[in-house]
């Protein structure tokens, strides 16, 4: 599960999951990592390279209530220059949370760079404002868009254009489904056809 952020465009991806369990299974998942997750939070973070591109990979596991919550926090970003060894490397921990069975609910925020040699957006940016009363603003760089189903946030995104240079979509839904290892590229794979709605390749 070493994900090549910049082959999908992203810069960054972040998941966070509070699990309503039976305790047993948390005990579980602990005994499996060799961690109390009801007395001791786990948190493990990784840096590994893709490519040439690095990346870290960091996670934070822990059980309230007895262990009837469990709480999954993980974060993936290009390496900032320190770089982060664990004893458990993410793989391993995906792996020990497939013990929970069933669809779980993963609130999901992904993080997209589009070179804009290369991509627009399917929304003109800057849009230029022809009159604003007092001159408080002369464009806007960027916009925000939900779609709902039956009242129901499917997704929203932010798209905004910085500069001349990158256009930025930020995604945010939430994944239903069950846990696996590949969990993390399920998910961003997903983000990824959602970003796309909203831009257009230009140049090949």
């Amino acid at each position: 599960m070493r994900i090549d952020l910049e082959q999908f465009f992203a810069s960054s991806l972040s998941l966070r999951s509070t699990m309503t369990l039976d305790p047993k299974i948390t005990r579980a998942i602990g005994d499996d990592l060799r961690t109390d997750l009801i007395k001791t939070p786990l948190a493990e973070g990784e840096t590994y390279e893709v490519q040439g591109r690095k990346y870290t990979s960091f996670i934070f596991l822990y059980a309230q209530d007895d262990g009837s919550n469990l709480n999954f926090l993980m974060n993936l970003t290009a390496a900032s220059g320190y770089e982060q060894e664990t004893a458990l490397p993410a793989e391993r921990i995906l792996s020990a949370l497939t013990a929970i069975k069933g669809d779980q609910t993963v609130a999901t925020e992904a993080v997209f760079q589009y070179p804009l040699a290369t991509f627009s957006s399917t929304l003109s940016l800057p849009f230029k404002v022809p009159s604003v009363p007092g001159g408080i603003f002369d464009e806007m760089i960027g916009f925000r868009i939900v779609k709902l189903e039956k009242d129901r946030k499917v997704y929203d995104v932010t798209t905004e254009r910085p500069d001349e240079r990158i256009l930025v979509n930020t995604v945010r839904f939430t994944y239903v489904g069950t846990l696996s290892g590949d969990l993390p590229k399920v998910i961003l794979e997903a983000a990824q056809r959602v970003s796309e709605r909203f831009v257009a390749r230009v140049h090949e």
